[in-house]
């Protein structure tokens, strides 16, 4: 959940119900959907989309990105508010150029903010770690449309079969149903506050259509993402055109947010250079691998003496939303949805520290 849906990402364990397995012809029923699950997924070699998001208010001003998939390889470059970032996800190391407005920010007067500014307003500066296995991108169209979900904890995104997988146990029913005179089948769970459901369209090779989770508190929070409809992209390849999400808190509806793909192209193929992130030359980087910074050319090689780290931890970020296995309400979203130049961090590292951390809260 880049950004996200309804399975989006937090980092909670999955808490598990005490339920029966499924078994006999459900089980029959759920190996049947997993395989066809995974054979449309995995008919989606190489991917890329752009996507436009409405009620762009509940992504730090997010209007537009572009993505490419291949692999175990992704790029991410999308805008919000005038700012720009990019982030590329290879050979298991995730590394982010970010572009951001600091005219109005405390930050302006810092030393190692002033030494990258480009016309007295925009700041570079850039960041290395390692992939843990979720998504570190603010949104991530892959799991905006639903192609995989977040379980929480350290699982990280999995897909729709190892989803099923981890939480066997709490299955309460596999059934046929029928909406709006689409035919679809669901999968529902039954976790210790909420019940949950992934809806699947056999008419698009069995992809996700639908997620739910219902609170069983009337003032919990409760979410749904739905692909209104899909498009045949090559023969028997489908992906989604558009999602809309909605949220409910304190059985309030909060205002739905709108994604919309064009511009799809799938197994077509994609330049490696396209996974080749380009930094601008002097910027300077924060390496959490190595736990320095230093400055770097365009290829990332570093040009200066490498410092180590230094900063006070900062306080912990709220989560955005909820995975479908976490049992927590939804918090306040009043202080998160700030961008992260706004903070006033006294240091680079800190700043993109934060920035990485908000990535991370997505769908």
């Amino acid at each position: 959940m880049g950004r996200g849906v309804a399975c989006v990402h937090v980092a909670a364990a999955a808490l598990m119900a005490v339920a029966v397995p499924a078994r006999g012809g459900e089980s029959e029923d759920l190996d049947r959907l997993c395989t066809a699950n995974s054979a449309a997924m995995e008919s989606i070699r190489t991917f890329h989309c752009k996507v436009k998001i409405d009620d762009p208010s509940a992504r730090f001003g997010l209007t537009a990105g572009e993505y490419w998939r291949t692999g175990k390889s992704e790029r991410l470059h999308f805008t919000h508010s005038g700012n720009e970032n990019q982030a590329v996800i290879r050979d298991g190391v995730v590394r982010y150029l970010v572009k951001q407005d600091v005219g109005t920010s405390p930050m302006k007067g810092h030393p190692e903010v002033t030494e990258s500014l480009e016309n007295g307003r925009w700041f570079w500066h850039g960041a290395i770690e390692r992939h843990d296995g979720s998504s570190p991108f603010i949104f991530s169209p892959w799991s905006d449309a639903l192609c995989c979900m977040s379980d929480g904890g350290k699982r990280g995104n999995v897909t729709f079969t190892e989803f099923v997988q981890n939480h066997k146990r709490d299955i309460k029913a596999v059934r046929r149903s029928s909406e709006g005179g689409t035919r679809q089948e669901t999968i529902e769970f039954r976790f210790p506050d909420a019940t949950c459901a992934v809806h699947l369209d056999p008419s698009a090779n069995y992809m996700v259509k639908k997620t739910e989770r219902k609170s069983d508190s009337p003032t919990g929070y409760s979410s749904s993402a739905e692909v209104s409809a899909f498009k045949e992209i090559a023969p028997g390849v489908f992906f989604p055109e558009r999602v809309v999400v909605k949220r409910f808190v304190n059985g309030a509806a909060g205002s739905d947010e709108v994604f919309t793909f064009y511009d799809v192209v799938v197994n077509q193929p994609i330049a490696d250079n396209v996974f080749d992130l380009k930094f601008r030359h002097g910027i300077r980087i924060t390496d959490r691998i190595d736990g320095k910074k230093y400055k770097v050319n365009e290829t990332g090689v570093p040009i200066s003496e490498k410092v180590p780290i230094s900063y006070a931890s900062p306080p912990p970020i709220a989560p955005a939303e909820l995975p479908l296995t976490e049992t927590q309400e939804e918090p306040s979203r009043s202080g998160w949805w700030l961008l992260p130049a706004s903070i006033g961090l006294l240091s680079v590292a800190g700043c993109v520290w934060l920035l990485r951390r908000r990535m991370r809260v997505s769908k």
